[in-house]
């Protein structure tokens, strides 16, 4: 009973919080404390205007071994939390979305080319770009709250997107950390390797100055 079915429509403004998929790096450890998500809808209730919803929705792959019945309950425990059925379009979600929510999803970057503004509550490679705010504190969160729901929020193109993108190519190696993403890399094996095996060694060298 805890779920809204594919049905549910919004009545009022609302975040959206797609979950992660734990266990995984994306919150461990690239979300620090906000490995705990249930943090995150404290933090957001406790800032966000009275009369907006936080809409949360169970990431599709989540099975039981990363979650207990206890953490639902504690989302649940929240009066203005909306708990959806994994069946819901994310897509919707975000377009009918004030902002989102996120540790380090893919749905933050997807919803800054929709125009949503970003709470970021752990780091990732769009952490800095146009439309993201840094929430991983109580002020830092009051402070993001307080711009995107002033009435004249900050605006932003896929212009500005666009440089941001290109800005970040050019600091950054292309290849792929994972082999199920080798699909979509135009780098083939033996070269990501070696790019990534320069890329560690230069790091080390940079933090023990030799």
């Amino acid at each position: 009973g805890r779920f809204k079915n594919a049905e549910w429509k919004p009545k009022e403004k609302y975040v959206f919080v797609p979950l992660h998929y734990q266990p995984e790096m994306t919150t461990c450890p690239l979300a620090e404390s906000y490995v705990d998500q249930q943090l995150i809808i404290a933090l957001l209730d406790a800032t966000l205007p009275k009369d907006v919803a936080i809409v949360v929705k169970e990431h599709p792959f989540q099975r039981s071994q990363g979650r207990i019945a206890q953490f639902y309950d504690e989302l649940a425990s929240y009066e203005r939390v909306v708990i959806l059925s994994k069946n819901i379009s994310s897509h919707k979600l975000i377009e009918g979305a004030t902002a989102i929510a996120t540790c380090t999803g893919t749905a933050g970057w997807e919803a800054l080319w929709a125009q949503k503004p970003v709470l970021m509550f752990g780091e990732k490679f769009y952490s800095h770009a146009p439309g993201v705010y840094d929430a991983r504190s109580l002020e830092s969160c009051k402070n993001a709250v307080n711009a995107i729901f002033s009435g004249n929020p900050p605006r932003w193109t896929g212009d500005d997107l666009a440089k941001y993108v290109e800005a970040t190519e050019k600091i950054t190696q292309a290849g792929f950390t994972d082999v199920a993403y080798e699909g979509q890399s135009s780098v083939r094996r033996g070269d990501n390797s070696e790019n990534i095996r320069k890329i560690l060694f230069e790091k080390l060298r940079i933090e023990t100055n030799t």
